[in-house]
């Protein structure tokens, strides 16, 4: 603690945070101190804190396009070695091997690529060539004083070229008389033929015997993984489907949603032996194996009849090495034929192409140029050939037949035609590729491990066919500039404005793509020699075909334009890179204008002076009007304007040429190689996996072939084999580049041999990604776990917008004639079954609710227009009497407002006994007003016409159907499968399909994060030592479980060294997430762990006394309950009806929710996985990484205490741990089965509720229709009484005793009269007709009151809905244990998992 306050007291002083409003010192140190002592915590608090608000834009100006002095970077390497060029070459014109003191270091050279084809002409053929070339001569002349002039006349690819055939015609002579001893009447061609029929033979056998005993051994392994692995897809499926059985398949997740639900041919189905996805791989294994043995047994038969032909060789010895010494000396004839054709065809690329000439030309061979007798040479030759190729001017490939042994009989047969002239030629020769764009990638030249490098640091190829036929295109006339057109594009891009392409902010390319030269030949005579002929050159457009016219002519001006940059001095910078082409193409633009400009100035009529005035007068577009820049620039732009025609020309050709190369060269991953712009620096990984589909004839060939294109350099030493050789390489790459790619590799048998490097792999294959285990048992168990949850998550989703349906219906105040009671059996079916269970009735039960929704929901619009219509008319023909009594009132609350004041209004003192006279004297007045004048007696109002009988809704007549097929599919028994569906058939025609919800497939990688330089290069240091690798990592701990765990124990008893590799299968998990891995570790190590995985497996994953620990962090009550119990205060307050019969259904949310044993085992998991003292995880597998690469991938390490180091570490050799196809942890999946299955009990409460607010809506209908008929008939007796005793009173005198005792009546005179009259009124009478009436307000007001009642708790129902609709997902994931919940939303979300529990920057030396 005093260390961190010492850490705030320096950041709070050196930033002085006290200027500040928002944060001060204290502030700060209180947050520290919260954070603790966790350096990545604070970092991160730090980056988070400190960080500018502002951060300066840099933006192009229009004045920034025009490049003056100031802008020009003059900085340059110092001088201090020249461009490695080869120790020796052969001379282009001379034609013979030159040693590099002869050579100049202007000289141009270019490469030959070839494959090689048996035994090669090399430096010491040639040094004998000369010496038998010199015996020869001694023995012609006789003289010495001669015999150097003589030997001067001929040069070396002549003489090796005679020498070649000299040595075959004698060894003609030796098989001949051989032949002659042995009495045998056979040719040297028959002889050929059957000794190349005998090579053949047995090369065939070896590989098929190889071939055959590892199929063999591929069957044994599957079919030992497959018993391994079913038992991990079974339990990974029955986690998702929940019950013991696998009933579902662990296909490739491919099938559709109607698939899904209804076993669609899509979902693969299980064959007898298990899962079809493991019984696949055993199958396909015994089919190779079958395969491999049948072609294994026809070639023993087809060796029986061979053995016959050539048994001669079994009876001597010497015929047989004597026709193998020929075979080899035609391979050495035609060897030095590729030589003399290859000068041939690269004096005429020079001749042809745009190549400056500054001296000699050379061609360099790796066969003959290179002394391998000398050691020190050849080694000194594998470490700087990549420099070699990348200096030299094009790189010439000869695309040959691939080899084959039966090429010794076509060369004999050449041979014999055109050295001794005879008359059997043989078969034609064909070229073997017709045309450039006919190259494929099955070439063998695309193979070989060599040609990688030889492809891709050369500046540019050119290629021939095996007849040596130019395989030629258009492009590449452009010569030296091709390689440095990418470059130039760099610079072009930075050009905003030019004053002679127009003034827009962004230059149109099309129009400098479209822009040429119009009347070349004028401008002729200011070019130079060498140019005007490669003009001439070009404009042979008849050699191309009709596929490249318009690339040839797109070249043709483009060396127009070449051409004329020359004559105007500029001169192309060589050797680019991207971080120097912008100030190298800048410096040339600004010299070659300023010497234009000096050479103006000083009056001089030089040509370069002349053609700059002639296209400014006659060629180039019009300058804009507004420019007006100096000399100097106006030179300036004519140069970049013609810069920007060249790369708007030849640009995208160039870009399309390397990307067609790419694809046939093997070399595609590649893109910045493909774009013009990198020939090195490539990720490490990126490299070693183009490797691994390469071939080499010597082993650690493979290593010393990528030397140049990694970019280092090494002595190399044969003896030290090929391990030794890899670990040299990839420490040099460390060193060098600091890229950690080199780490990103897998494979249980590819752990490196050499002592302190277990972080690098035996072979570069393990970069490769074609054969990995691992990776397929991988992808097969999360495949059938993700086909598991895709098949419950469609479920979910129909079952969810279902629902939804049926709430949009049952909540619609306008609907009517709903039939609740199949809402209800449905909800409450959905809601106690399983996914499983609901799968196989999805549809059916959609189309029950589709058929509610679209017939049995029907808007109240008839029926509201027909109480409209009657309420009219009774308005119109008794408007006085009772249009107060007219209610139309609706149970939704939010009328409910507007209803009561239409109450109150119509019936003032309604519910107040002392008021009643006065309250209906009001309405007395009103009705005598206009009752006295009449004379008759007033007939009662006519009565409306009783509207007629509604309709039987149609969903009645199929109440019985439906509930019949309910009752089944309630009680239906799933071991007897799916029965008959009894649905009506009226229902059981609707169409209904369940739409799969988007998102459910993973969204992968595939490109995932792009290997390139920057992310792979580590930011921290790496140190290389003998002793082993130190870096900075990431550390996870991790749950490694094994999966053969008593095989392994028996491994590890037997073993005799501690040292003793041991491999075997296992299953890490993060707690989120497990993969299955193929490890090989040592004895200590592997015996160390199992120690560790039982102890893991005794107190964490079955620990009870842990979850005690942590059970207050995973038990949770629900937010429901206190609501609960309030709504069902009001229910049983207000209706007298208790909610006991929905208790069951409702109990997990209602009572205490507890986290299942899936659930806590995964919470123990976690705990144990976050241990924040990395000490206490030392001795046990952990996951490593290194610390602040974006593209380092996890291995598997073991960790333990160190003494020089605070930690030691392991590699263990394993299979890919690659999480993005990685097997949700069980525990987790469960926890998110529980969650889906809570979302939908939520969601049925939710309709339960809705149904709840209808049914409360229609008893308040029912209870204010009451009310409305009481109140109308107590004021239609009232009225019929008042009639009556009127007529009674008036038919006696006006001032009866009747008439004065009217309750209607309030006049004095009335009053008075009653008084006097009181004595001869019937009391008893008039007691019991109030008593009735009372007696009838009473129980409308009541029902009034309680239709308020109902209309109140309906709100409460929706509104309560409504909420719990809003907030489903938060509601139900605070009932998961609060650390798995971002887990569980990221498995809903279909996210991966990636290890996010590790502690980060950590020290460690890896041994």
């Amino acid at each position: 603690m005093a260390s961190m306050t010492s850490i705030s007291d320096k950041i709070a002083r050196v930033t002085d945070l006290s200027n500040y409003t928002d944060i001060t010192p204290e502030k700060i140190k209180k947050i520290f101190d919260d954070i603790g002592s966790s350096p990545e915590k604070l970092r991160a608090a730090l980056n988070l804190w400190f960080v500018p608000d502002f951060k300066p834009t840099f933006t192009r100006t229009k004045e920034s396009a025009l490049s003056t002095l100031q802008d020009i970077e003059f900085l340059e390497a110092p001088d201090t070695e020249r461009p490695q060029r080869p120790l020796r070459m052969i001379d282009l014109d001379t034609g013979n091997i030159v040693d590099a003191w002869n050579i100049s270091h202007l000289d141009s050279y270019c490469i030959l690529s070839h494959r090689w084809k048996g035994d090669e002409i090399t430096l010491a053929h040639f040094m004998r060539a000369r010496e038998k070339h010199m015996e020869r001569i001694r023995t012609r002349t006789g003289a010495a004083s001669n015999v150097e002039t003589i030997a001067a006349q001929s040069d070396d690819i002549s003489l090796v070229l005679e020498q070649c055939k000299l040595d075959i015609l004698d060894q003609e002579q030796i098989i001949e008389m051989i032949l002659q001893q042995e009495s045998e009447g056979l040719s040297v061609e028959e002889l050929i033929k059957r000794k190349v029929e005998a090579n053949e033979m047995k090369w065939k056998m070896n590989s098929a015997r190889q071939n055959r005993d590892s199929k063999k051994s591929l069957v044994d392994l599957s079919k030992i993984e497959k018993k391994m692995f079913d038992t991990i897809i079974h339990r990974a499926g029955k986690v998702v489907d929940g019950n013991t059985q696998d009933s579902q398949n662990a296909g490739i997740p491919t099938a559709t949603a109607e698939d899904i639900v209804s076993g669609g041919p899509n979902v693969p189905q299980l064959d007898n032996s298990g899962h079809a996805t493991t019984s696949t791989v055993v199958s396909k294994a015994e089919e190779a194996y079958a395969q491999a043995e049948k072609d294994f047994e026809d070639l023993l038969i087809k060796q029986k009849a061979v053995g016959e032909r050539t048994q001669i060789f079994q009876k001597s010895n010497r015929l047989g090495d004597e026709v193998d010494e020929l075979i080899r000396r035609l391979q050495r004839w035609k060897s030095a034929i590729k030589l003399h054709n290859s000068i041939k065809e690269a004096q005429r690329i020079f001749r042809t192409s745009h190549f400056q000439r500054r001296g000699a030309r050379y061609i360099w061979s790796d066969t003959c140029c290179i002394d391998k007798k000398n050691y020190g040479e050849l080694s000194q030759s594998l470490s700087l050939m990549g420099d070699w190729y990348s200096n030299a001017e094009f790189c010439l490939v000869h695309l040959d037949t691939n080899s084959r042994e039966a090429d010794a009989i076509d060369d004999y047969l050449k041979f014999g035609t055109e050295v001794k002239n005879s008359e059997d030629k043989g078969p034609a020769a064909t070229p073997n590729i017709p045309s450039f764009r006919e190259i494929k990638s099955t070439i063998e030249w695309a193979s070989r491990a060599w040609t990688l490098q030889e492809l891709v640091m050369s500046k540019m190829t050119y290629f021939v066919n095996s007849e040596w036929t130019p395989l030629s295109r258009p492009i590449e006339n452009l010569g030296d500039i091709y390689p440095l057109v990418p470059f130039i594009e760099l610079h072009t891009e930075g050009i905003t404005s030019n004053i002679y392409g127009g003034l827009p902010e962004i230059l149109d390319r099309a129009q400098f793509s479209q822009w040429k030269i119009g009347n070349f030949n004028a401008l002729i005579p200011y070019l130079r020699e060498t140019d005007i002929e490669l003009v001439n050159e070009s404009n042979n457009g008849g050699r191309w075909e009709t596929i490249y016219q318009v690339e040839a002519e797109q070249v043709r001006e483009s060396i127009q334009l070449i051409s004329v940059l020359n004559a105007l001095g500029f001169r192309f910078p060589a050797n680019m890179t991207v971080e120097t082409a912008t100030s190298e193409i800048s410096r040339a633009v600004y010299l070659a204008a300023s010497d234009l400009d000096r050479s103006k100035r000083h009056g001089s009529e030089e040509s370069g002076i002349r053609l700059l005035a002639e296209l400014k007068k006659n060629y180039l577009p019009n300058p804009s009007g507004d420019a007006s820049p100096s000399d100097v620039n106006d030179t300036e732009e004519v140069i970049k304007f013609l810069l920007l025609c060249l790369v708007a020309k030849v640009g995208d050709l160039i870009v399309s040429d390397r990307r067609f190369i790419a694809e046939f060269g093997g070399v595609r991953p590649l893109t910045t190689w493909k774009s013009g712009i990198a020939r090195s620096g490539f990720p490490a990984q990126l490299v070693l996996q183009l490797s691994c589909s390469r071939v080499a004839t010597v082993p650690v060939d493979h290593v010393y072939a990528l030397m140049g294109i990694l970019g280092v350099r090494f002595p190399s030493f044969h003896a030290e084999g090929y391990a030794k050789a890899l670990a040299r390489l990839l420490d040099e790459v460390i060193v060098t580049h600091n890229d950690v790619s080199v780490f990103n590799w897998a494979g249980a048998e590819m752990g490196s041999p050499v002592r302190g490097r277990s972080m690098y792999p035996a072979s570069h294959k393990a970069y490769g990604t074609d054969e990995d285990r691992g990776r397929r048992y991988n992808m097969m168990i999360s495949a059938k776990v993700r086909q598991d949850r895709k098949q419950t998550m469609v479920t979910y989703h129909g079952i969810i917008q279902m629902l939804r349906d049926a709430i949009d219906c049952v909540k619609d105040k306008r609907r009517e004639s709903i039939p609740l009671h199949w809402v209800r059996e449905i909800t409450s079916f959905i809601t106690n079954s399983s996914f499983e269970n609901l799968q196989p009735q999805l549809v059916n039960i959609g189309k029950i609710l589709l058929y509610i929704k679209l017939h049995c929901a029907q808007l109240k619009k008839a029926a509201s227009d027909q109480s409209a219509q009657n309420d009219g008319s009774k308005d119109a023909t008794n408007s006085d009497e009772k249009s107060s009594w007219s209610l139309n009132l609706t149970p939704s609350l939010p009328s409910l407002k507007s209803s009561s004041e239409k109450v109150t209004s119509s019936i003032p003192g309604f519910g107040l006994s002392k008021n009643i006279k006065s309250g209906f004297g009001k309405f007395s007045s009103k009705t005598s007003e206009k009752a006295v004048p009449q004379e008759a007696t007033p007939s009662p109002p006519a009565a409306p016409p009783a509207p007629p009988a509604p309709a039987e809704p149609e969903w009645k007549q199929l109440d019985s159907g439906v509930t019949e097929y309910m009752r089944v599919m309630r009680d239906a028994d799933k071991s007897q499968g799916e029965k008959e569906n009894p649905l009506p058939k009226r229902i059981k025609d609707i169409a209904f399909n369940v739409i799969e919800p988007e998102g459910l497939e993973r969204q992968t990688s595939d490109d995932g994060e792009k290997i390139t330089a920057e992310n792979l290069a580590c930011p921290n240091p790496i140190i290389v030592n003998s002793s082993g690798i130190e870096g900075i990592f990431d550390i996870q701990r991790i749950v490694v479980t094994m999966i053969d765990r008593e095989k392994l124990v028996r491994q590890v008893a037997k073993a005799t060294s501690p040292k003793q590799k041991i491999s075997g299968w296992c299953t890490i998990s993060t707690g989120f997430a497990n993969v299955a891995v193929h490890f090989a570790c040592e004895q200590r190590i592997l015996k160390t762990q199992l120690d560790v995985e039982k102890a893991t497996e005794d107190k964490i994953i079955k620990e009870t006394t842990r979850a005690k620990k942590l059970q207050g962090s995973i038990e949770l009550q629900s937010v429901d309950q206190v609501v609960e119990g309030g709504m069902n205060l009001v229910a049983n307050t207000t209706i007298g009806k208790g909610n006991s019969d929905k208790q069951a259904e409702e109990k997990d949310t209602t009572d205490y929710i507890r986290a299942t044993k899936e659930e806590k085992t995964v919470v123990r998991m976690l705990d144990y996985i976050q241990e924040s003292q990395l000490q206490l995880v030392a001795g046990e597998w952990v996951l490593a990484r290194f610390s602040g690469v974006p593209g380092a991938k996890w291995f598997l390490c073991f960790l333990e205490l160190g003494s020089t180091h605070q930690f030691y570490g392991q590699r263990i050799a394993a299979t890919e741990i690659d999480f993005t196809n990685s097997a949700v942890e069980p525990g987790l999946m469960s926890a998110w089965q529980i969650y889906m299955d809570r979302k939908k009990r939520k969601m049925c409460k939710i309709l339960e509720t809705y149904i709840k607010s209808s049914e409360n809506a229609k008893q308040g209908e029912e209870k204010l229709s009451k009310a409305t008929n009481l109140a109308n008939d107590s004021y239609d007796k009232l009225t019929d009484a008042g009639l009556q005793r009127f007529e009674t009173a008036k038919s006696f005198s006006p001032m009866s005793p009747l008439s004065k005792r009217f309750p209607f009546s309030t006049s004095t005179e009335a009053v008075n009269d009653t008084k006097a009259n009181v004595a001869d009124v019937d009391d008893e009478d008039d007691d019991n007709f109030f008593d009735d009436f009372l007696e009838h307000a009473k129980e409308a007001a009541i029902s009034l009151g309680h239709y308020t009642v109902l209309a109140a708790y309906e709100k409460f129902f929706e509104m309560q809905a409504k909420h719990m609709d809003k907030y489903l997902a938060v509601s139900v994931l605070k009932k998961t244990p609060k650390i798995l919940q971002s887990a569980v939303e990221n498995l809903d979300e279909n996210k991966g998992f990636l290890p996010a529990m590790f502690h980060s920057g950590k020290r460690v030396h890896m041994f």
